[in-house]
């Protein structure tokens, strides 16, 4: 339903602030300020879809919150090679 001059947008994300985080994951994961730790339990969440749901909703939202939180992401991921990578020199040197 429309509302002249009105939209029911900053409505819906007001509520938002309210829901449990841990209960509504989707949701909660769709800001520019994703944690780290909420964009796996994301990650995980989409992994436990079935096929066809993965498909048409799981890469839908993924995308919306990764271009959202690309530069958080790519660091996440630089330190993830970092820690590997020290993680591979501590057992070649007998660590």
């Amino acid at each position: 339903m429309k509302h002249p001059g009105r939209t029911c947008l900053p409505h819906r994300l007001s509520c938002q602030r309210s829901l449990r985080r841990d209960e509504h994951i989707w949701l909660n994961s769709l800001r520019r300020d994703i944690t780290k730790e909420t964009y796996k339990k994301l990650l995980l969440t989409i992994g436990r879809l079935n096929g066809r749901e993965r498909e048409i909703y799981g890469e839908a939202v993924l995308e919306v919150v990764s271009g959202a939180n690309n530069s958080s992401i790519e660091k996440w991921k630089e330190e993830a090679e970092m820690c590997a990578t020290l993680e591979r020199i501590i057992a070649n040197n007998g660590g």
